[in-house]
């Protein structure tokens, strides 16, 4: 069928196709005096054809500037090199420069946790939309303050980490393009944790704090993890959406998950609207300096390391009342 009887997506395709086949075949002359506009490149498109377009013009970038106005998130792979990219909000008399990124910075983990990114959460990319970004480390936080950004009709994007490791590549990327956000996360100081355990928590808070810079990121920590912070304990993970459904969409003032409710309820007031009047409280906190760290962990590693040990010496002595007396 001739392409004028095709959809207008496939139109556009095509023809952005075309112009990269004729960029790499040197058909357009030298490229270094020429700058390629398109206005919504993703317009009319599936999300697959979207991702197909976006590795297209990456492509086309190798070779020659692009400027692109867009609304899809999905254009942007956080697994390419983006040395030069800028955003910019383009207003009635000048466009406002949003973000620049600055040297690439990533390592092989950050460009794997980044391609994962894009396979899970494609739409981790709408921090460039977004007037406040938070990284959060669980599915139960992501759900209450979704939640709560919607009944608040906050524009915050908050993104969901699922791991200490990833949330230091999705800051990373925040800080390639100068980007102000939150961090919240799990101390995962818990009781049950080894000694060897907590020292590798202890260190990968630390390794969070860090990438924060001198910026004006802020990062705060549930103790132990969400659940236990909010007070309802440890949550089997397969009652954690149930229960955190449960707890944000109770209206009783008498409920059991009543005093979870407002606890959750100040912590989205004090991070998302920066309401420096209201209080954090339960087991949340805000990490000033990477020393807070050692009021978290020390004393538990040390006590979990005496217990260890104790429990060495016992089973030694033991295995020595046995060697006693079979002799």
């Amino acid at each position: 069928m001739p392409l004028a009887n095709q959809g207008t997506g496939l139109q556009r395709m095509s023809l952005i196709y075309l112009i990269q086949n004729m960029i790499q075949n040197k058909l357009m002359g030298e490229s270094d005096d020429k700058l390629l506009l398109i206005d919504e490149p993703e317009a009319f498109l599936h999300p697959e054809a979207v991702r197909a377009l976006s590795h297209s013009l990456y492509k086309i970038g190798e070779r020659m500037p692009l400027m692109i106005s867009t609304h899809s998130p999905v254009l942007i792979d956080l697994s390419e090199r983006h040395t030069s990219i800028q955003v910019f909000r383009v207003g009635e008399k000048k466009a406002i420069q949003l973000y620049k990124s600055i040297d690439d910075q990533f390592d092989d983990d950050d460009i794997q946790n980044m391609k994962i990114l894009n396979y899970v959460d494609s739409y981790v990319n709408e921090f460039f939309f977004a007037d406040k970004v938070l990284i959060v480390e669980g599915d139960t936080e992501y759900i209450a303050f979704k939640h709560l950004a919607k009944s608040e009709n906050e524009n915050v994007h908050i993104i969901r980490a699922r791991g200490k490791s990833t949330i230091a590549t999705l800051m990373k990327i925040l800080n390639q393009f100068n980007t102000n956000y939150d961090v919240l996360h799990d101390v995962d100081n818990h009781t049950r944790y080894s000694y060897t355990t907590l020292k590798a928590q202890k260190t990968n808070c630390i390794n969070i704090y860090k990438l924060k810079g001198d910026s004006e990121v802020r990062i705060f920590c549930s103790i132990s993890n969400f659940e236990n912070a909010i007070g309802i304990g440890d949550v089997p993970n397969d009652k954690k959406t149930q229960t955190i459904h449960q707890i944000i969409n109770e209206l009783d003032d008498d409920d059991e998950y009543c005093e979870a409710r407002l606890l959750i309820k100040d912590l989205f007031k004090h991070i998302v609207q920066r309401d420096e009047e209201t209080t954090i409280g339960g087991g949340f906190c805000r990490i000033l300096l990477e020393e807070n760290f050692n009021d978290l962990f020390d004393e538990l590693i040390n006590q979990k390391i005496k217990e260890e040990q104790e429990e060495d010496q016992k089973k030694e002595d033991d295995n020595e009342k046995v060697g006693s007396t079979v002799q």
